[in-house]
C-alpha cells in the first residue's frame, strides 16, 4: 500500500478561497489509523534527507505485545513534518501483511502573514 498527502493548504471562514497571502508552515501531522497493525510514514522536505516513521501496533509493556500474535492497534499517530506545506511530500506505506486503516489526518502549523489588505 502507498498513500501520497495532497498538498496542504489554508482557506479562511469555510469557503474554499485558498489564502495565498502568507506562508504555511506544518509542524506535526497526526495520522488517526483503525484495527491497524503496521505503516510507515515518509517524509521527504524539498532538497532535504527523508525521514521514516513508523507503527508497528506494539505497546512495550502491554499484555498485548506477546511474540507471536498479531497486534492491531486504534489510536492517532504523530509525525514531526517541520517544513513549509507546499514543499514537502508526506507517504504513508505498507508493505507486510499486516493491515492499515486510516481513518483521517490533521496538521498542526503556524500561518505568517506576508502582507495585509487595506
Amino acid at each position: 500500500m502507498h498513500y501520497r498527502f495532497s498538498q496542504q493548504r489554508l482557506t479562511q471562514g469555510g469557503s474554499a478561497n485558498e489564502l495565498i497571502s502568507g506562508r504555511l508552515q506544518i509542524h506535526h501531522f497526526y495520522i488517526k489509523y483503525e484495527d491497524s497493525g503496521f505503516f510507515q510514514v515518509e517524509v521527504t522536505p524539498e532538497n532535504r534527507d527523508t525521514s521514516l516513521h513508523k507503527f508497528t501496533g506494539r505497546l512495550l509493556g502491554a499484555a498485548s505485545a506477546s511474540i507471536g500474535q498479531i497486534n492491531l492497534d486504534t489510536g492517532t499517530f504523530k509525525v514531526p513534518i517541520m517544513s513549509k506545506s507546499d514543499r514537502v511530500d508526506i507517504d504513508v506505506k505498507n508493505n507486510t501483511f499486516l493491515p492499515t486503516l486510516l481513518a483521517s489526518a490533521e496538521y498542526e502549523g503556524v500561518f505568517h502573514m506576508r502582507s495585509r489588505r487595506a
